[in-house]
């Protein structure tokens, strides 16, 4: 599999490396932001409001996914060296993940004197409601970061965070769809965010 999201990713997305967070300016006419809890709150604070936040994944998710699909969740890994090093977090919650690429993220930042590399792991479920659920708490808990959900299908990217998610859509028209589907839960900001 590692190889298969690898020459995906270098089709499909060849401005921008798997660094979700610089996706949306690589990709700003296909992407959206939508907030995870009502009046852009970042964190919840009891089991509504995480409740709350699943519901809305799963709303965004179920619009873009189709039944059963087959879909990529990726992970990140940081380290100063290249060897792969992944979250301890996601050992029992993903344990079927692959390293499929490392980044010197200190090349990207242009920093030669604080090495760090980014390492990617990938694992695939087939989509149902809720598949996601432990993953994304943890996500909403700012406990792991930079990670996606990716259809090779659909083509498109949801990047969770903690406060929201940033959709990556294949065309302007389908991220003109989202945004209208759930307008409600867009940033009030004229950028977006």
């Amino acid at each position: 599999m590692s190889r298969a999201i690898r020459d995906y990713w270098s089709s499909r997305y060849p401005e921008c490396e798997p660094i979700p967070y610089l996706l949306r300016d690589t990709y700003r006419s296909r992407w959206v932001r939508f907030h995870s809890l009502p009046q852009s709150k970042r964190y919840a604070e009891n089991e509504a409001e995480y409740q709350t936040i699943l519901d809305r994944h799963n709303q965004v998710l179920r619009s873009l996914a189709q039944p059963n699909e087959s879909l990529t969740f990726t992970s990140t890994g940081y380290s100063e060296t290249q060897t792969a090093v992944r979250d301890p977090q996601l050992d029992d919650l993903d344990p079927s993940a692959e390293h499929w690429h490392t980044i010197a993220k200190h090349e990207i930042d242009n920093d030669p004197e604080y090495p760090n590399f980014w390492h990617s792991f990938a694992s695939t479920y087939r989509w149902t409601p809720q598949v996601f659920d432990s993953l994304l708490r943890l996500v909403a808990d700012d406990v792991v970061a930079n990670t996606m959900i990716l259809s090779t299908s659909g083509h498109w990217i949801y990047h969770p965070y903690d406060g929201g998610a940033d959709v990556i859509l294949d065309t302007t028209a389908q991220r003109d769809k989202l945004k209208d589907e759930f307008s409600s839960w867009l940033s009030s900001r004229s950028d977006g965010l």
